[in-house]
């Protein structure tokens, strides 16, 4: 079924903030070590009193304190927002990025003008590689999403890991719908591509079926243990999405 895209799914969610009182070049050192532009200064009582930019902290007016280099406010959105609400808030308030909130308001993540192009043309959304893209269990980090498509393989490392497919596109609800353990993930990567090894049943149809519109992602994990487990924490994942999308 074609669905919307939903902002909690492209926004990164690894949100980067800085309390009003940290000292200038604190703030413009970490945006710069993250490869960010911005970022929203949240006070102790999680309230957002704005956004500060690279470009605001290296101005040669302003104070020495980041609550002093503050030069647009903190325009906030559901994280269950459709991506064309979001681009639409975007354009309305002629800004580049806005801080993804809960339902309780909290800030969850930010959702840049880049993030909202590609997911609007169908393509997959990168974050910033200075972020660990850690997962839920805080010990696994995963790359961004790519396609998969000849040639992929050249950016996967010789690693074992754990490598997930993902059914998305234009319009189309981001969906998890194979995870596996690989001895090589670049190997696998391209072995899929190819189509020169043997996959099982399901694996073919998906591969088949979905044709140019999966995406994949991989996380190197060297501990087995820890690759277990995050095995078959996936797969459980993978099942109950699939499942829910069929009721």
């Amino acid at each position: 079924m074609l669905m919307a895209k939903f902002v909690r799914e492209i926004m990164n969610p690894e949100l980067f903030s800085v309390e009003p009182e940290a000292a200038r070049q604190d703030t413009l050192d970490f945006l710069l070590l993250l490869g960010v532009a911005a970022c929203p200064v949240i006070d102790e009582a999680g309230k957002l009193l704005g956004m500060v930019s690279v470009r605001d902290l290296i101005a040669e007016t302003g104070g020495g304190r980041t609550r002093d280099r503050i030069s647009e406010p903190a325009v906030t959105v559901s994280a269950g927002d459709t991506i064309a609400h979001a681009a639409q808030k975007l354009s309305q308030h002629h800004i580049h990025r806005l801080v993804a909130v809960d339902e309780k308001g909290r800030a969850v993540g930010i959702v840049s003008a880049v993030d909202l192009v590609a997911a609007l043309v169908g393509e997959p959304v990168a974050h910033p590689l200075g972020f660990p893209h850690l997962d839920e269990s805080g010990q696994v980090s995963w790359s961004s999403d790519q396609a998969l498509e000849p040639e992929s393989g050249e950016s996967v490392p010789n690693a074992q890991g754990v490598l997930v497919l993902v059914y998305g596109g234009i319009g189309r609800e981001e969906v998890p719908v194979w995870v596996e353990e690989a001895h090589n993930l670049r190997a696998r990567v391209d072995d899929m591509v190819s189509g020169d090894a043997p996959e099982s049943a399901a694996l073919a149809n998906i591969l088949k079926r979905d044709h140019g519109h999966l995406r994949f992602r991989y996380a190197v994990v060297d501990d087995q243990g820890l690759r277990g487990d995050t095995l078959a924490r996936l797969q459980r994942h993978v099942r109950q999405r699939l499942w829910a999308k069929s009721v």
